[in-house]
């Protein structure tokens, strides 16, 4: 995949992405539509097989930043974002309610089942097009954090299974403490990410202090 390749595109179909991630309509979902729209250019681009290995290996959890996760001596708060307000909201929770030695780790997902008529590989190509434009989301929370004075972690999940699953395996791997979420993850409503009870999920599976704003 060449850099200019993603420059004209992004110049020519993704130029609002840069203006949504200023306001409070940006959101993964919000991106993930223009993707699709735009899918048959995306799709033309030519791809090495050392290149669709690295997109693969993104596709897993690909950490933008990781800070101090290893090695923090506080606790760890999982807080789940998708580039909406109502996810600032839940950043600006964790915050509040955590001391300067805990280690807050956002991760900003998106629902699975993304671009289910395409071909397998057409997918991973598709999905890591929305995680570089998502990667643009993060400035809205990293001013906070870095203000906060707080450690932090920021990565995407953008899993090809389930994505309530691949942040259960994170939250066991990464040992946190504490989830934050905000409301919307709660409402049994297809428009929000995800469709059925996170917050139930996490207790069958991974059963922590659940801080719901």
């Amino acid at each position: 995949m060449s850099s200019s390749s993603y420059s004209s595109l992004e110049d020519e179909d993704f130029n609002h992405i840069r203006q949504l991630q200023e306001g409070s309509e940006g959101s993964v979902k919000r991106i993930k539509m223009i993707v699709q729209k735009n899918s048959h250019k995306i799709l033309g681009e030519q791809h090495s097989p050392s290149e669709m290995t690295a997109i693969k290996r993104q596709l897993e959890v690909n950490c933008w930043s990781k800070g101090d996760l290893d090695t923090t001596q506080g606790k760890k708060l999982l807080v789940i974002v998708d580039g909406t307000q109502t996810s600032v909201r839940a950043i600006k929770t964790a915050i509040a309610k955590s001391d300067p030695s805990d280690h807050l780790c956002v991760v900003m997902a998106y629902k699975k089942g993304q671009f289910e008529d395409y071909t397998k590989a057409e997918r991973e190509i598709l999905r890591h097009r929305v995680w570089l434009s998502a990667s643009k989301l993060t400035k809205a929370y990293e001013s906070d954090l870095m203000l906060s004075r707080r450690s932090y972690t920021l990565a995407f999940v953008g899993a090809e299974h389930s994505t309530k699953r691949m942040l259960v395996k994170l939250a066991k791997q990464w040992k946190v403490h504490a989830m934050v979420v905000s409301k919307d993850y709660r409402k049994k409503d297809p428009k929000t990410i995800f469709s059925t009870s996170l917050t139930s999920f996490f207790a069958k599976r991974y059963p922590c202090e659940m801080i719901i704003v």
